[in-house]
């Protein structure tokens, strides 16, 4: 079973921003906030992987990003993903999926 981590406080998460400032999100959109803050803690060591959906708007630039036009293939790249970095020996990464309403209720 995995091991659950402990919450980091916002205080704690550092000065380094990973979401470029002069994205294309609505202004105050939750979904980019909470991008920002995932990146955040996922640091460098992190990769988006996102969908045909909002989410693509609030894309970063300062870690790896991929984008698939496949509304419901959110899940199947994410699990490629991983699997790829896993047999490439790079434990390390850790793939999250930031995917926006359109790519995931009304359409995914």
């Amino acid at each position: 079973m995995a091991e659950v981590s402990k919450p980091i406080p916002l205080t704690k998460l550092g000065e380094e921003e990973f979401i470029d400032p002069a994205n294309q999100a609505c202004q105050g959109c939750a979904g980019s906030i909470v991008s920002r803050m995932v990146s955040k803690v996922l640091g460098s060591k992190g990769i988006r992987a996102q969908v045909a959906c909002c989410g693509p708007a609030f894309m970063n630039i300062r870690t790896p990003s991929i984008y698939a036009e496949v509304f419901e293939g959110a899940g199947a790249l994410m699990t490629g993903l991983s699997r790829a970095f896993k047999r490439m020996g790079r434990d390390d990464v850790i793939v999250a999926g930031i995917i926006g309403d359109g790519g995931t209720v009304d359409i995914g």
